[in-house]
């Protein structure tokens, strides 16, 4: 589901043929390895060094056996193995960054591609030359040079921002875990205030504390059979509707989902059936159904509209299960709302299912902002 090594370089070399230069700050392509020689060594550390220096969450890539001019694909031979690689960067680039090396198959032609995830907590990586002088490269648009003296300020202060950012989400992940605890023993009432609390902590948008704020509403719908109030799993689905990256109900995202986002859909997917299957089988509550479900219908609909495959038909085989399990308990209303909302949220290129308005008003909540 999330954007691989494969589907970068597809990409990459698509963009070669349709006349578009492709060497940007995070790419750079080669017809072929480093030469053998002192002077390929000091080219490779150079150039890992300089990718390093980009930072932030998107590794790098140094792709061989593609070429700027036609015929493009080359493919490329690699004189090294992956351990030899890590090994001369070591020795000369320091801090040592997270290296990947990929051998792909490209139309039955070889490519290598040495990912390079440079950490903003280690910037700036620097590189020693062979005469005991060090150097800071970076990338400047398609070409590597030596960074200038507003550069290194740059680099120096993305690292600083780098460290705020993680001691300020430090503090957060453990008074989001404070809030978690003290829903243990709590009355539904104090529940509630404490769940309003996370709202301090929904924007902007990480990944990491969205993860932790699905581990405290888990904890919260573990519960809900014992005589919650709907109005606790509407608090529910709204916090976890507002955190999570659901970038678009309406059409196909920009931008794909990273693999540990993919994780985090999961993570609410588990939520949302932990409220429905309480509010169908334990309480009879519509409101309570309603809530899950509505959590159900936007990750079904996110996953209809983005093509993944994987998850949209685990969320159809968790609505399926709820529908069975309304039937059993003998909730007709839930059995309707659920079978409408699951065919409504994949109806994208299709009719929509008809509307069971006296079915709307009890199973909605309050200020729904899906819709």
């Amino acid at each position: 589901m999330a954007e691989t090594i494969d589907n970068r370089i597809h990409q990459i070399l698509n963009a070669l043929r349709n006349g578009f230069s492709v060497e940007i700050t995070h790419v750079d392509v080669k017809s072929k390895w480093y030469s053998d020689d002192p002077k390929g060594m000091d080219e490779l550390c150079k150039d890992v060094s300089a990718m390093a220096n980009n930072g932030g969450q998107d590794p790098s890539l140094i792709v061989f056996g593609l070429s700027e001019k036609e015929p493009y694909l080359l493919g490329a031979a690699l004189p090294l193995d992956e351990s030899d690689i890590q090994q001369k960067i070591r020795s000369r680039v320091d801090p040592h960054p997270p290296l990947r090396l990929h051998c792909l198959n490209v139309e039955d032609t070889t490519l290598f591609a040495l990912e390079v995830a440079g950490r903003t907590k280690d910037l700036p990586y620097v590189t020693g030359d062979r005469d005991g002088r060090h150097r800071v490269w970076i990338r400047r648009g398609s070409s590597t040079e030596t960074a200038r003296h507003a550069e290194l300020v740059a680099l120096f202060e993305k690292r600083f921002d780098a460290t705020l950012r993680s001691t300020i989400e430090a503090n957060a992940v453990n008074a989001i875990r404070q809030i978690r605890a003290g829903l243990q023993g709590a009355g539904w009432e104090d529940r509630l205030q404490l769940l309003d609390q996370l709202n301090a902590y929904t924007e902007p948008y990480n990944p990491r504390l969205t993860l932790e704020i699905l581990e405290v509403l888990s904890t919260a719908a573990s519960d809900l059979r014992n005589d919650a109030p709907a109005d606790v799993a509407w608090k529910l689905y709204h916090l976890a509707f507002g955190i999570l990256p659901l970038w678009s109900l309406r059409r196909r995202a920009v931008k794909p989902l990273r693999a540990n986002e993919w994780d985090l859909l999961q993570k609410a997917l588990s939520l949302a059936f932990d409220m429905t299957y309480d509010g169908a089988r334990w309480l009879r509550s519509e409101g309570t159904v309603g809530a899950g479900t509505q959590l159900l219908w936007a990750l079904l609909r996110y996953a209809t509209l983005n093509d993944p495959e994987e998850f949209q038909v685990r969320v159809v085989q968790e609505f399926d299960r709820l529908i069975r399990t309304s039937k059993e308990a003998r909730f007709d209303d839930a059995v309707r709302w659920l079978e409408f909302m699951k065919h409504d949220s994949l109806a994208v290129h299709e009719p929509l299912p008809r509307f069971p308005e006296d079915l709307a008003r009890r199973f909605s909540g309050p200020s729904d902002p899906t819709l």
